[in-house]
C-alpha cells in the first residue's frame, strides 16, 4: 500500500514552573521510526538544536579564528597551530 504523508504526535511534557514544553526529541525519534517503515535498510537521523548554541558556537568560532589571525600575525607571517 502506497502511503501518500506521515502522521507523527506532537510529544509534550509540563516542566517543574507548569508550563507545556515540545519533547522534540520524542517527536523526531517517531519521525525518524515512520521514515524507516519506507525502507528498513535506510538509517533516518534527526537531529534537534537550540538555535541559541548554534548562535554561541558561531560566535565561539570567530573569535577563535580573530585569534588564530592575530596569532599568524605576531609570528611574521608563519602558522601557528593552536
Amino acid at each position: 500500500m502506497k502511503k501518500d504523508k506521515i502522521e507523527v504526535n506532537i510529544h509534550t511534557f509540563t516542566d517543574a514552573d507548569g508550563n507545556v514544553v515540545y519533547d522534540f526529541e520524542s517527536i523526531a525519534e517517531e519521525f525518524e521510526d515512520k521514515l524507516t517503515e519506507f525502507d528498513q535498510s535506510v538509517l533516518v537521523m534527526c537531529s534537534i538544536q537550540d538555535v541559541a548554541d548554534v548562535d554561541k558556537f558561531r560566535l565561539e568560532m570567530e573569535e577563535l579564528k580573530a585569534k588564530q589571525n592575530i596569532s599568524n600575525r605576531r609570528e611574521d607571517g608563519t602558522i601557528a597551530l593552536a
